[in-house]
């Protein structure tokens, strides 16, 4: 089911339903509500799955599950805030799935490497580098003596590392990190694969932000032809290589060219995903701003009007994601009335 303004009111019944078993019937809903936050968050409804497992983590029956079981949902949960911007929450809720795991002795070494850097992750993205970095690099060296130098879960590390540096300005060491993992995982699973994928996506996005181009576009290229023969051209990820490849011709001046890139991935996503998902909403959003630099503002006001109806339903409207389309559009409308366009 689609999260859209004509079935919001089916999904609050939903919850209403489930809100009434618990309260007067005493009905334990557990391992439903647990399925459908797990559907709801792999279709990116992050509000959605929120909501399932909040009331998992309020049921009774909660803190009778295993120790193991309790940290699974608070990462998970944790995990949903991230994706809405809700970070001093999500924060709170990975530490307090780590200390879960802490707990129990018989929690694997790889659980606890999973959860630990998705901490790390949460510190980064709030922008706690003095807490991420070290908590990073610990996790690295985790890995390192669990899984081997030459792991393909050196990878993950070396990339998030990557990631993090480059938030932090250290913009060598993003380099340096991000090709470690690319080295990594074309000696063990090549570069036919997701992880390889995303690696070079985060890459084109660092050669973007230092002005880097031409080698943006080499890689944005790359990553077309490998999604196209890891996944063929039918497939999510292949829309999302349109995207990285739309960005890195409008950063190039080739507008038009730019524009065709994302109207591609926004058809392919809306036919493999539906109207309603993240994915979509940025795709739209690309499109819209590479429309707004081609001086076509009347164009850009559709895909931006939904892109932002997109993100305020899948993840709060006061997400980042929606406040930054919300944002777009409005200078657009302004744009449009400097002009004296009328805008529809």
């Amino acid at each position: 089911m689609q999260l859209t303004k004509k079935n919001s009111l089916t999904w609050s019944l939903l919850i209403s339903v489930f809100l009434s078993c618990y309260q007067t019937q005493g009905i334990c809903l557990d391992e439903q509500l647990l399925s459908v936050a797990k559907q709801r968050f792999q279709k990116q409804d992050f509000l959605g799955s929120e909501k399932c497992l909040r009331l998992i983590m309020n049921s009774k029956t909660f803190h009778r599950e295993s120790i193991q079981d309790q940290a699974f949902i608070v990462n998970k949960l944790a995990l949903c805030l991230d994706q809405q911007d809700k970070l001093k929450e999500g924060i709170v809720l990975h530490e307090r799935a780590l200390a879960l795991l802490r707990q129990n002795r018989i929690s694997s070494e790889s659980e606890f490497l999973m959860v630990e850097n998705n901490l790390a992750n949460a510190y980064a993205k709030a922008k706690l580098f003095d807490k991420c970095i070290p908590l990073m690099l610990s996790n690295l060296e985790r890995r390192k003596r669990v899984y081997g130098q030459d792991s393909i879960q050196l990878a993950v590390s070396y990339n998030n590392l990557g990631s993090a540096f480059q938030d932090f300005g250290k913009y060598q060491a993003a380099e340096t990190n991000y090709l470690a993992a690319l080295r990594i995982i074309q000696n063990t699973t090549g570069n036919k694969n997701d992880r390889f994928y995303s690696t070079l996506q985060n890459l084109a996005d660092l050669y973007r932000q230092l002005g880097r181009y031409d080698d943006q576009l080499i890689i944005a290229k790359k990553m077309v032809k490998n999604a196209e023969e890891s996944h063929t051209k039918n497939s999510v990820l292949y829309a999302d290589s349109l995207d990285s490849l739309g960005s890195a011709l409008k950063c190039n001046g080739k507008l038009a060219e730019s524009i065709a890139a994302f109207k591609e991935a926004v058809s392919l996503k809306t036919r493999l995903l539906g109207e309603s998902s993240n994915s979509v909403a940025d795709s739209l959003n690309n499109l819209a701003c590479s429309y707004l630099e081609n001086g076509d503002i009347q164009l850009a006001i559709q895909p931006l009007e939904k892109s932002v109806r997109i993100f305020s339903e899948l993840n709060g409207s006061t997400s980042k994601r929606a406040l930054n389309a919300k944002k777009n559009l409005e200078q657009a409308i302004a744009a449009g009335k400097r002009k004296g366009k009328v805008i529809k």
